[in-house]
């Protein structure tokens, strides 16, 4: 896996650990990008060969991202893997779960999914509320 020099080392670790825990090949291009927006923001190429992170100023923001865009990355072995679908939903929750995404950052994506995706295949507050609600 090719990273740029900016990418944090936490960030290429946690891709080369994910990827080997999902028998998935390691993206051929990890870029990480500082910006000066204060959100930050992600994109997975559908053939799984690239993730791009533009890393904002809020630092939280940072390891959801990369969650999100690992879900699709390892969501991408199937044809029917694009997007945010049911799979996607389920990685994402998992991956949170086991790479320590904060609760805060759980509601900023199921919100973000609400308003990009209302008609998601997987209510993902019904998820978030599974997971955490009932503790």
């Amino acid at each position: 896996m090719k990273a740029t020099k900016t990418a944090p080392e936490w960030a290429t670790n946690l891709v080369i650990q994910v990827c080997a825990e999902y028998n998935r090949k390691q993206p051929k291009s990890f870029q990480w990008y500082r910006t000066k927006s204060k959100s930050t923001s992600g994109r997975a190429s559908y053939d799984g060969s690239r993730i791009h992170i533009s890393a904002g100023t809020d630092e939280w923001e940072h390891k959801v991202v990369l969650i999100h865009e690992l879900s699709h990355h390892i969501n991408a072995k199937s044809k029917r893997g694009r997007g945010h679908n049911k799979r996607f939903w389920e990685l994402f929750w998992e991956l949170s779960e086991l790479y320590g995404s904060t609760k805060l950052s759980y509601k900023r994506d199921v919100e973000m999914a609400r308003e990009w995706r209302p008609k998601t295949r997987v209510k993902a507050t019904e998820t978030y509320d599974r997971l955490y609600k009932k503790k």
